[in-house]
């Protein structure tokens, strides 16, 4: 959670989260979009947003959603109310929060690389319409008119963001973490453990990976291929401390918070996320996992396959560019520094 780096700051969560199960200062966990969600959001909402806005200088909204039913005014009261009592305000978007269709559909006809957006619509029509577009424009407009600081991605989250805004970050905690090498050892004489986990299979692209598994089993090649869906974080983790190749997203080009626990947890990872599109990405990422779009995931896990010393050294490869640019102890400190300069110039 961003609050672990921001000393004396407050977390609260309106809406509980399909995996997650942090613990926040404040918080009710009905299921999204539930009846009771939006009469509680309507009733005691306006009470939380007054009661946080008497302790707390400023506000992160991470999301596009707030303490009231930002559907109606992208948010658009409760930051003018904020700004009224001169509070300082933060928009930290971490995707399809202000992603917009439209701008996305004319990346993927300039470049010819596929993107989320080729697939969302698969999933629900709405991500196509003019209504969703609108509401995306409208997102923007009101986070530029009030932030003193925005955090989205130029590219992986193309939006109506226009002006200045920061990358986003990764804040995993790797205090008294080291890496795992001990579950390589040997792993020509035993199984390799391939896992996906897809949030989203249809646009995280589980059709392709199967498909590609089924291609490499053919092939003669002997592993294991786990594959979770709908399972709870900490599921995940167990399986990640047991997995030798994590295979993510291959539509998205920032690396997602997936790969940051892969990669944490000594994994090989192939995922589409590419510092040649998403120039906000560190240096070397292009180095810290093996940059898969759906056309070359058999090529890349093939080689992974035939080469198994090389797993571990891409592991490896992960876990030091994750320490360096995804952690708490390494992010905290710029986040905190970019902060009190919002906070700084709103007095």
């Amino acid at each position: 959670m961003i609050s672990c780096a921001i000393p004396n700051s407050y977390s609260v969560i309106m809406q509980a989260h399909e995996y997650y199960d942090y613990i926040y200062d404040y918080s009710y966990r009905f299921k999204r979009n539930s009846i009771i969600e939006k009469m509680l959001c309507a009733l005691i909402s306006p009470v939380i947003l007054a009661r946080y806005a008497l302790k707390s200088s400023g506000f992160i909204y991470v999301g596009d959603r707030g303490f009231l039913l930002s559907s109606i005014d992208s948010r658009r009261y409760e930051y003018n109310f904020l700004k009224k009592k001169s509070k300082a305000i933060v928009s930290y978007f971490v995707g399809n929060d202000i992603r917009s269709h439209k701008i996305m559909h004319q990346e993927y006809l300039m470049s010819g690389e596929e993107n989320y957006h080729n697939y969302l619509p698969w999933v629900n029509e709405k991500f196509k319409s003019l209504t969703y577009d609108k509401s995306k424009y409208d997102t923007a407009q009101v986070s530029l008119k009030y932030s003193g600081a925005i955090f989205s991605a130029q590219y992986d989250q193309g939006s109506y963001l226009d002006g200045k805004h920061y990358p986003v970050t990764y804040l995993y905690d790797f205090e008294n973490w080291t890496f795992n090498s001990k579950k390589f050892n040997d792993l020509r004489s035993k199984r390799i453990n391939i896992f996906h986990a897809p949030s989203s299979p249809i646009v995280k692209g589980t059709q392709v990976v199967r498909t590609i598994i089924k291609m490499l089993e053919l092939d003669g090649f002997d592993f294991n291929y786990i594959e979770k869906i709908g399972v709870p974080n900490k599921e995940v983790l167990q399986q990640l401390a047991e997995s030798h190749i994590v295979i993510n997203e291959l539509y998205a080009f920032m690396p997602g918070v997936f790969t940051i626990e892969a990669m944490a947890n000594s994994c090989a990872v192939l995922t589409r996320a590419d510092p040649n599109f998403e120039k906000s990405l560190p240096l070397g990422s292009e180095n810290a996992w093996i940059i898969t779009p759906s056309y070359l995931l058999y090529r890349n896990l093939r080689s992974l396959l035939e080469d198994p010393e090389s797993i571990e050294i891409q592991a490896l490869n992960g876990f030091n560019w994750a320490v360096k640019n995804a952690s708490l102890q390494s992010e905290g400190p710029k986040l905190q520094k970019i902060l009190e300069g919002v906070l700084h110039s709103n007095q």
